[in-house]
């Protein structure tokens, strides 16, 4: 039907299309490729971006990339002018290394036309040979000391006067002269033995590379750039108020400012508060006197130091004590408005009730000490329940004091108008009666042991 020298049936059979004379249109008729061997489905079989058609026209085969063997494929070599049936041209052109450099160039030179950098000096061979002006077979081509990828991409100098070289001995991105000036080891990599080189400190980091800890944060640098991210020339790396340290031992990241503000122990200040009053933001009471770290600060006291946590006048209205049996009121600050704080007596825990702190934080407490308290030391304790504020003092159980004596009786005139005896006398007459009583009894017995 198309005309292509191949019947309908033949064409169905093979997969090509019975009404189009070139059915891969590489503009070779199907009936000629099949002539040819060429594949009438496929326009370059080979992938050498050649088309059936142009192989057939220069005889080069269609189904082998590179006809010659050169190392360059038939398409690329006809693009760039070489004879696809001439291996020797191929040179000429390829550059299996890709340093800019033909084969062809790279056989002239010397150089290795598989390696991009033939003398592993940092620079590649053609901009050595058309650039730097360098030896692309030495890697020092002045012999001053310094590579010539060193001097060019490191220290700037040129790679072809050798007075202007300054070796780095240790291999750490810092010249000797430079490690001279700094004061580092040019013969030690890591003069502080942190982790990190010299030079990624100095280049990299900015931190000092002959301190462990350059920013004195407790974490030392290596350490810092490899475990924690944190940055080891700044305490506090994300500025949240908590140190790098302190984030890292309590699982927060030193990069978030936001989980700065978080209240670890729940003692009523912030971690990043903690930090700059050098308490522990995961202890509620750090010095372990009995007062929590936010009570201690309202109430004036160093939270960091455990003997002034229940000083004798820690709460106020207690300061001279009180008497048992004798009712006392307390005022102190620093609950949350309107919280419910419960007030406990110590040592045997005894509550004395509560009240709900007002607007501005402060609570007064009436209550009883009760007649049955032990005379000696006690303490009290202030709990708020929401904010968990606690204000903890101790204050002196003294005894009740004695009642006053009772009034003398005034004596009650007689009708005759003398004064009539009551109270005292009384007793005297009723002990003469009864020593009368006994002497009869004893005369009794005397009488009859006579009469025996």
């Amino acid at each position: 039907t198309d005309g292509d020298g191949l019947t309908d049936g033949d064409e169905v059979e093979r997969g090509t299309d019975p009404t189009k004379m070139d059915t891969d249109g590489d503009t070779l008729p199907d009936g000629r490729e099949v002539e040819l061997g060429t594949d009438p489905l496929d326009h370059d079989p080979d992938g050498d971006d050649l088309s059936d058609a142009n192989e057939v026209d220069l005889g080069t085969d269609p189904f082998d990339p590179d006809t010659d063997g050169g190392g360059l494929i038939d398409g690329r070599e006809v693009t760039n002018g070489t004879d696809p049936l001439d291996p020797s041209d191929d040179d000429d052109v390829l550059d299996p290394d890709d340093d800019g450099l033909t084969n062809a160039e790279e056989a002239e030179l010397g150089t290795d036309p598989e390696r991009w950098d033939s003398d592993d000096d940092g620079l590649h061979d053609r901009r050595e040979v058309w650039e730097t002006f360098t030896n692309p077979l030495v890697v020092d081509s002045d012999g001053g000391g310094v590579g010539d990828g060193d001097e060019v991409d490191g220290q700037g100098t040129d790679p072809n006067d050798p007075s202007d070289d300054y070796p780095d001995s240790d291999g750490d991105g810092l010249t000797d002269r430079d490690e001279g000036s700094r004061g580092t080891d040019p013969t030690d990599p890591d003069t502080d033995g942190d982790g990190l080189t010299d030079g990624e400190e100095v280049l990299q980091h900015l931190s000092d590379p002959r301190v462990r800890d350059s920013d004195g944060d407790g974490l030392e640098d290596g350490f810092e750039v490899d475990v924690t991210g944190s940055r080891p020339n700044a305490a506090d790396s994300d500025g949240g108020g908590l140190g790098d340290f302190r984030e890292w031992v309590l699982g927060l990241d030193p990069l978030d400012p936001s989980d700065d503000d978080v209240d670890t122990d729940f003692d009523g200040l912030s971690d990043a508060e903690e930090e700059a009053l050098g308490t522990n933001p995961a202890v509620f009471d750090t010095d372990r006197g009995g007062v929590g770290d936010r009570a201690e600060v309202v109430r004036g006291t160093d939270p960091n130091h455990a003997g002034d946590d229940l000083a004798p006048d820690g709460i106020s209205g207690l300061a001279g004590g009180a008497e048992q049996g004798e009712e006392v009121t307390i005022t102190e600050h620093g609950f949350e408005p309107g919280e419910e704080v419960v007030v406990t007596m110590f040592s045997t825990p005894i509550r004395l009730g509560s009240t709900i702190a007002a607007g501005d934080g402060s609570v007064t407490f009436t209550f009883t000490v009760p007649t049955d308290a032990e005379v000696g030391t006690h303490h009290l304790e202030l709990v708020g329940q929401e904010s968990g504020m606690v204000i903890y003092g101790r204050f002196e159980v003294r005894a009740a004091s004695p009642p006053a004596p009772a009034a003398p009786a005034t004596p009650t005139p007689s009708p005759s108008g003398d004064m009539a005896l009551t109270g005292a006398p009384t007793i005297p007459v009723a002990a003469a009666g009864l020593v009368l009583l006994l002497l009869g009894v004893l005369l009794s017995r005397v009488r009859r042991v006579d009469a025996r």
